[in-house]
């Protein structure tokens, strides 16, 4: 029954939850070397906002191997203000590497999620090497190596001078 004098009031409540937004990152770095995306955080709102980040390693490495990718674990964005995430890519050998980041807003709830992809480069020449020598004349030189492994290792010259010889004299 309708009547002009009656009149009801309704309190809603609603519980919207974001959508997660994903997007994929493909860096490429030769080894030994280092890249730093930078991924902006945008608050046009006008409250601070905390973000979190979590890294999770999707390609398994072997154990002993740790993630080539790293990132700060929060950040703490100010209202109408840019704050960024340093993703950093350092490839410690020739595996591929992927992960999933994932940031949160843990003020607003919402979800960002980035597929992360490394491939690894070549490494560069770190320096040249200059001999003085004569023709048909032997010449030994003693190289110091880098080993970042912390294990022994053995080292074979390749070249493309065909009477070049590497390993041990017999």
């Amino acid at each position: 029954i309708e009547e002009p004098s009656d009149i009801r009031i309704f309190k809603v409540a609603v519980l919207v939850k974001p959508k997660i937004i994903k997007t994929r990152i493909e860096l490429s770095c030769p080894l030994g070397q280092k890249i730093l995306q930078k991924i902006p955080i945008y608050n046009g709102s006008d409250k601070d906002w905390i973000m979190r980040a979590e890294l999770v390693e999707k390609i398994s490495s072997p154990s002993n191997l740790p993630n080539c990718f790293t990132i700060e674990a929060e950040k703490r964005v100010e209202k109408r203000s840019e704050n960024y995430f340093t993703l950093k890519f350092e490839p410690i050998n020739r595996l591929k590497s992927g992960s999933v980041l994932t940031i949160n807003n843990l003020v607003t709830k919402e979800v960002y999620e980035y597929d992360l992809y490394g491939l690894p480069d070549d490494p560069l020449a770190e320096g040249s090497l200059e001999f003085d020598c004569l023709v048909n004349e032997e010449s030994v030189k003693e190289i110091a190596i880098s080993n970042n492994t912390g294990k022994e290792a053995q080292y074979r010259v390749e070249t493309d001078m065909y009477d070049i010889i590497s390993g041990p004299l017999t």
